[in-house]
């Protein structure tokens, strides 16, 4: 059943377009934005938030040995060993059957230099499939969640029962999210000029309605990933996935106080691992994007944002880790452990009903299920027909 501390201030479930897609479109208007004035430095914001879930453990770190994970975890590291408190436990998933989802030199190296030794390892093969058994009690639960991985980290709620557990969702995201960052570093500094900067400071500075129209070209979805839209699908989707470009404002500060806090994309992660929690009495924190630190990150760079990645991880953690793992480029993938167990049964027998067949074609969904390496953007309409074949309504 739904939270109860969350009634009334939950996201409106995935749109048929988003399930479709796999993608969370748009602004939740009603969510506020974030004040101007920030109490803390970004550094100092990320710690506090940190500190906290270590104040309401045991507080474990869903680790990976990314770059994210690996910056949580030796946040609440120093933080725990600066102030008393009970360290962290990095909790990793192993997949041995899945070469790209290796990651142990790279853990086996933060967790070295941070000299941690206690830790949380499960090692699984078919368990966390798209429609495994983790997955099917948050679905039956909720309904169709995004992202459709969320339940990757069930395994952890068990153990961290009545306390918290931190993850690294966000840091990607808030490298990305200064996509008006070129055109605001280009107003900032007129001097350098040129034809092409004008004409992006002139489409991120125009109306609404006008960025909606230059927007459309650039947001139709590739044929190559959707390839079971029908016209109407392809339509529809263009015209919401330029929508909700065209609502990006100029300025990093903006981005991170006005658009981040409102957009469905961010907040139905933070929801859907709410309610993953929930299940388990576990409090899930992503300090990444606490609202603290978004404010904190746009009072230190309000307009032309930060350069990159490697300059957000040096301004948290650059003297915490290893300048490997800062500057490092790669990552894993988990993706083929979502295709590895019930999803190819229920595919193989699924009858095609359960899917708005006004914008997806039922045939092309099921071929794209039973082929070799299917996308992980037809995840959420194999939950949704899941559902249905179940009889199973979302609860909001």
């Amino acid at each position: 059943m739904a939270r109860a501390d969350v009634v009334g201030t939950r996201l409106a479930p995935l749109s048929p377009i988003e399930v479709a897609t796999s993608r969370p479109i748009g602004l939740d208007r009603s969510r506020p934005i974030l004040g101007e004035v920030a109490a803390a430095t970004p550094r100092a914001a990320f710690r506090d938030t940190v500190r906290a879930a270590l104040e309401h453990g045991p507080c474990i770190v869903s680790f990976s040995g990314g770059r994210d994970s690996s910056a949580v975890l030796a946040t609440a590291v120093s933080v725990a060993r600066a102030e008393g408190l009970p360290l962290p436990i990095p909790a990793t998933l192993n997949f041995p059957g899945i070469e790209e989802s290796h990651e142990s030199e790279w853990q086996d190296l933060v967790l070295d230099h941070l000299g941690v030794t206690d830790r949380l390892q499960y090692s699984l093969s078919t368990e966390m499939d798209a429609l495994g058994e983790s997955a099917r009690e948050l679905l039956t639960a909720f309904g169709v969640v995004w992202p459709f991985n969320t339940h990757l980290h069930g395994v952890i709620c068990k153990d961290t029962a009545g306390g918290t557990l931190l993850t690294g969702f966000g840091g990607d995201e808030l490298a990305a999210s200064s996509s008006t960052r070129w055109a605001a570093k280009a107003l900032a500094n007129r001097r350098t000029l040129t034809p092409r900067k004008v004409i992006s400071i002139a489409h991120f500075g125009s109306p609404r309605p006008l960025r909606y129209l230059a927007d459309l070209p650039s947001s139709r979805p590739d044929r190559e990933d959707f390839p079971w839209l029908t016209r109407k699908g392809l339509a529809q989707a263009t015209h919401q996935w330029a929508a909700n470009s065209s609502t990006i404002p100029m300025g990093w500060g903006k981005v991170l106080r006005e658009w981040v806090p409102r957009s469905r994309y961010f907040e139905m992660v933070k929801q859907s691992m709410g309610d993953l929690g929930s299940l388990h009495d576990v409090n899930v924190r992503h300090p990444f994007v606490e609202p603290s630190v978004l404010q904190a990150f746009a009072h230190h760079s309000p307009f032309v944002g930060m350069p990159g990645r490697r300059a957000i991880m040096q301004l948290l953690v650059g003297d915490l880790l290893p300048p490997e793992v800062v500057t490092r480029t790669s990552k894993a993938s988990f993706t083929p452990s979502l295709w590895n167990g019930e999803s190819r049964e229920f595919a193989q027998e699924w009858d095609g009903t359960g899917l708005d067949e006004s914008l997806v074609r039922p045939d092309i969904v099921k071929r794209e299920w039973l082929g070799s390496d299917p996308t992980v953007h037809s995840l959420s309409l194999l939950q949704q027909a899941w559902l249905h074949s179940h009889k199973i309504g979302a609860v909001v």
